[in-house]
C-alpha cells in the first residue's frame, strides 16, 4: 500500500507512526499490511501525518491510475516520495 511506501522514502520506523498516532505498533503493523481498518480517529491522524488523503494511503500502487483527476496532486506526492 501507499502508506507503507510513504513511511518508507520518508526514513520513518513503524514505531515512529504508531507513536505519532498514540497506537501500538503492532495495530500500526496490521493496519499497514491491510489486515485491520483504523478508526475514523486514526485514519484523520494518518491524513495529517503523511499529509495524504485516505483514498490515497490505503491504495496499492498498480490501484493509484484509478482515482479521480482532482487527486492529482496527490499523487505527484507519492510519485516524488517513490521515486
Amino acid at each position: 500500500m501507499v502508506i507503507k511506501q510513504m513511511r518508507n522514502k520518508k526514513g520513518y520506523r513503524q514505531v515512529d507512526v504508531a507513536d505519532a498516532l498514540d497506537i501500538s505498533v503492532r495495530h500500526y503493523q496490521r493496519i499497514e499490511a491491510g489486515k485491520a481498518f483504523p478508526s475514523e480517529m486514526i485514519i484523520n491522524k494518518l491524513e495529517d501525518f503523511f499529509q495524504l488523503p485516505q483514498r490515497v494511503l490505503f491504495r496499492n500502487l498498480n490501484e493509484l491510475c484509478d482515482l479521480p483527476s482532482y487527486y492529482d496532486e496527490h499523487l505527484r506526492k507519492v510519485e516524488l516520495a517513490i521515486n
